[in-house]
């Protein structure tokens, strides 16, 4: 009787270890096919990433809590906007209408002209620079990424050529590769500003050197920003502080681009997570004509992007762009408009501002 006893339990433990076998090997090829589909699933939306078509926002929409100039101090800036990008708010609306000169903030705007009708294969492909067409570049004095003439030149580093060092030299073989000559280019250009409903911008050349045909406003140039800002490599390359092109016979090593932009920040106003803000990139402009400009992105700490332009600083001080940015993004972050809210309702205080000196009339056709 014993004897059968133990054959029971024996069978009885067989059984079980039979079933916790079936059961664990559900569970790993379960395991397996949701493994494959998250895989999946996230190539299709690398996928979609790389070719989804931006579509059209509205404009951007002025609200009650809209701040003006005269509550913000110690702006230097004609001209400036704050537009957060996620609820296509205007926080802060300074001359936002009023023309200017967009200098090389006109980059932007090429950047995004190519990010529309690019593909991987673009990305990928070589472009080789003729003396004739860089010729062009170098009588401007215009800030160049140095290629020389007959270098190929991968598309997806010419972005980076592009924005990083300013380069016209970049912009002028982007425009070549797209359009097949600068002029088709900003055809291409002005048809997409008339398309995005930017109706006080106009180009007539892909660096911004100066040109009284070539103007914008600092909404337009925030709404131009917010949209670039959408394709995924645009926000990358904005934000990318140094970069190397690929090796070529002429430069060995790749050129080495380093970001206008944070050459001039330093540590706290990059990382201003206190002040609930940290600047992510953007773009640096001048001429003489068009003053310092400056179009920068920030995420706040709940993650939202907001898009900064300022136009018209004093052309002795550059890095006064990047102080009327941090004082605007600090005046626009959320906390700041709720306590004002609470305070005066939609209204809010007006405090003092000094202006902008614009005693300096040196004529400069350096775009950078």
């Amino acid at each position: 009787m014993k004897k059968l006893n133990d054959n029971n339990r024996l069978k009885g433990k067989r059984a079980a270890r039979l079933v916790a076998g079936v059961l664990l090997l559900l569970l790993l090829v379960a395991g397996i096919q949701a493994l494959a589909h998250s895989c999946s699933s996230r190539a299709v939306e690398q996928q979609e990433d790389s070719t989804a078509v931006v579509r059209n926002d509205p404009p951007p929409v002025n609200t009650p809590s809209t701040l003006t100039v005269g509550d913000v101090p110690t702006l230097q800036c004609k001209s400036s906007v704050v537009l957060s990008v996620d609820s296509n708010q205007v926080l802060i609306a300074h001359n936002a209408n009023q023309r200017i000169y967009p200098a090389s903030l006109t980059k932007v705007m090429t950047l995004l002209t190519c990010l529309e009708q690019c593909t991987e294969n673009d990305l990928d492909a070589t472009f080789i620079a003729d003396e004739a067409l860089l010729a062009r570049i170098w009588p401007l004095a215009a800030s160049r990424a140095k290629i020389y003439p007959n270098e190929p030149c991968v598309v997806r580093d010419l972005l980076y050529g592009l924005i990083l060092p300013s380069g016209a030299d970049a912009a002028a073989c982007l425009a070549a590769y797209f359009a097949g000559t600068e002029e088709n280019f900003v055809k291409q250009m002005n048809d997409l500003a008339e398309q995005m409903g930017l109706n006080g911008t106009h180009f007539t050349n892909t660096s911004g050197l100066h040109d009284e045909g070539n103007y914008s406003t600092a909404m337009d140039m925030a709404r131009i920003m917010a949209r670039t800002l959408r394709h995924p490599l645009g926000r990358t390359v904005l934000s990318t502080s140094e970069y190397v092109m690929q090796p070529t016979r002429q430069h060995r090593n790749g050129i080495h681009l380093r970001h206008t932009l944070f050459q001039r920040l330093n540590a706290m106003q990059l990382d201003s997570v206190g002040m609930g803000y940290t600047l992510q990139g953007g773009k640096t402009g001048f001429t003489s004509e068009a003053g310092n400009c400056l179009a920068t992105f920030a995420l706040t700490s709940k993650g939202e992007t907001m898009v900064c332009v300022v136009c018209g600083c004093p052309k002795r001080d550059a890095h006064q762009t990047i102080y009327d940015t941090c004082t605007l993004l600090n005046a626009a972050r959320l906390p700041y408009l709720e306590k004002m809210r609470a305070i005066t309702g939609s209204d809010m205080p007006n405090m003092a501002m000094d202006t902008c000196n614009n005693s300096d009339s040196t004529s400069t056709h350096h775009a950078q």
